[in-house]
């Protein structure tokens, strides 16, 4: 590989994976084909482990996916302390893109969950980076820019194969801003679950809840506006049957939450404290029973509800504001119609769909962004996309512990020096602004984000084009100095140049891309 540049190495193919980042840096780009990277090699249990703490850790290589690892590890008992929310997120891809999900709230992102991580640098050395190693900092969300993961360690817990779910609601509270109800109790209930969990590790007790977040819905979808927190934890003993399960033709996990939170308003209040303490005082509506694998995958059909239209989008069509193209989009998707077409909304096939789309009109209607800022600012930030843009949709909040081992120079839930180690929400905007004011209304939240002393996610483009800009959030010097260090300068793209990159021009079937993103434009 030293020949190798130019052209420089790029692991995933031109409009690839689950990322809406532009691919135009990719033209004349060297691909490297990682695909037979494929296997679990092994599971290695640990002796005298205490309870709650890691078991065992799984050697797996960067291109086993989140669904061939659960199914492989389940029935021993066993479950990553970390799953990425799409069963086609892989090991690799979850490493250098900075996962997380409902564990995160004690444990971090996935790549905090990795004893070790395989790495090939740009000079085609193998190299092991263990945890606190610079190498094992310096790759978290660093989107392949150091060096290509091979192989990781990751850790593994003790699982059941049941979750039982709780829904904890609430609803507006008069100091709540318009269309955001029940964020600050609920952001408050999410906060302290990360000190209550970190003050359980700190003694090496069994965790009280296993899995953690919250949704905050606007007065669209339920009247009032309200937020839920959803708790989660192991059923041990007694197996009851499954309340609700992830299959294509019945409810996607998202609308059972939503008739939930709808419901509250029948539902008498709980005993204040019980879950927000002197935040607010929720509903606890209902508990859910869920097998896990369904649970850690509960997302992935309608991938979040991004495939699934919210009520007055439907009340949009009926009033002619969209084409009729788009209504059978919309109505494809409904409840009546999944024993036939559900199959077709699982997000590995949603993300293929999306990326057979002009980029340039996904980027003016949807908006597909996920911003880390400090546990006690984020309702600053929900505020504010709930002022400024007509957005229907949910916001997942989900709360993540800040790392223990620093500094992750590119990590979202680390700010390397810029800001203390904070708990962090990331506050996750998933939804569609057909007035195509996607950028304008992305540039907003970024700019807030960064004055709240957070980051966002770097799997979707930044609306900062200017280098000046983008670096502002990172430590350029250490990063620049890391990749000189590993020889990755000149071999592989720098992680401005990926997060910032436009869209390459598209041509389109027939090379008719012209058309083809005009109807786009009317079609999403």
């Amino acid at each position: 590989w030293a020949m190798a540049a130019p052209p420089q190495l790029v692991c995933l193919k031109p409009r690839s994976g689950n990322t809406t980042r532009g691919d135009a840096y990719k033209a004349g780009c060297r691909h490297v084909d990682l695909s037979a990277r494929n296997r679990i090699l092994a599971v290695d249990r640990l002796a005298d482990a205490l309870p709650g703490a890691v078991v065992a850790v799984a050697q797996v290589e960067a291109m086993v996916n989140m669904e061939q690892l659960v199914r492989h590890l389940l029935p021993l008992g066993l479950l990553p302390r970390v799953v990425a929310e799409f069963r086609s997120i892989t090991v690799g891809g979850a490493i250098m893109g900075a996962s997380l999900e409902s564990t995160s709230f004690r444990v971090g992102q996935f790549h905090d969950a990795c004893a070790w991580v395989e790495l090939q640098l740009a000079d085609g050395t193998e190299v092991v980076a263990r945890r606190g190693d610079e190498l094992w900092c310096g790759v978290s969300g660093s989107l392949g820019t150091l060096a290509l993961c091979l192989s990781a360690g990751v850790e593994c817990e003790t699982a059941a194969p049941l979750v039982r779910v709780r829904h904890a609601i609430f609803p507006r509270a008069p100091d709540d801003a318009a269309r955001a109800g029940g964020t600050r109790a609920v952001c408050a209930a999410l906060h302290r679950l990360m000190l209550d969990a970190a003050a359980e590790a700190a003694v090496g007790a069994e965790p009280t809840v296993h899995f953690a977040e919250g949704l905050q819905f606007p007065p669209e979808l339920v009247p009032g506006g309200a937020a839920s927190l959803l708790t989660a934890t192991y059923v041990r003993g007694a197996q009851p049957a499954p309340t609700w399960r992830a299959r294509w033709y019945g409810a996607w996990w998202y609308e059972l939450c939503m008739h939930a939170a709808a419901s509250s308003s029948q539902s008498p209040p709980a005993v204040a404290g019980a879950d927000g303490g002197a935040a607010g005082a929720p509903c606890v509506v209902r508990e859910d029973v869920v097998p896990t694998e369904d649970y850690v995958f509960r997302y992935d059909y309608g991938a979040f509800w991004m495939a699934r239209p919210m009520a007055c989008e439907l009340l949009s069509a009926a009033r002619c504001a969209y084409t009729l193209p788009t209504l059978c989009l919309l109505l494809a998707s409904h409840w009546a119609l999944r024993p036939l077409l559900g199959w077709a909304y699982a997000a590995a096939r949603l993300f293929r769909l999306l990326h057979a789309a002009p980029p340039a009109a996904v980027a003016r209607k949807l908006v597909v962004q996920d911003f880390f800022v400090p546990a006690t600012r984020a309702p600053e930030l929900i505020e504010l996309a709930r002022a400024n843009a007509a957005l229907s949709t949910p916001l997942w909040l989900c709360p993540i512990a800040p790392p223990a081992h620093r500094p992750q120079l590119l990590a979202p839930h680390d700010c390397a020096g810029r800001s203390p180690p904070h708990p962090r929400i990331d506050v996750a905007v998933y939804g569609r602004l057909p007035d195509g004011s996607a950028g304008a209304f992305t540039a907003a939240l970024e700019e807030c984000t960064r004055l709240c002393g957070g980051r966002k996610m770097l799997y979707a483009r930044s609306a900062r084009v200017d280098a000046s800009d983008f670096w502002a959030d990172y430590d350029r010097t250490a990063y620049e100095a890391l990749r000189a260090r590993y020889g990755a300068a000149g071999v592989f793209p720098d992680v401005c140049t990926k997060a910032c990159a436009p869209h390459a021009s598209w041509v389109g079937p027939l090379g008719l891309g012209a058309l083809a993103e005009v109807l786009a434009s009317h079609v999403l």
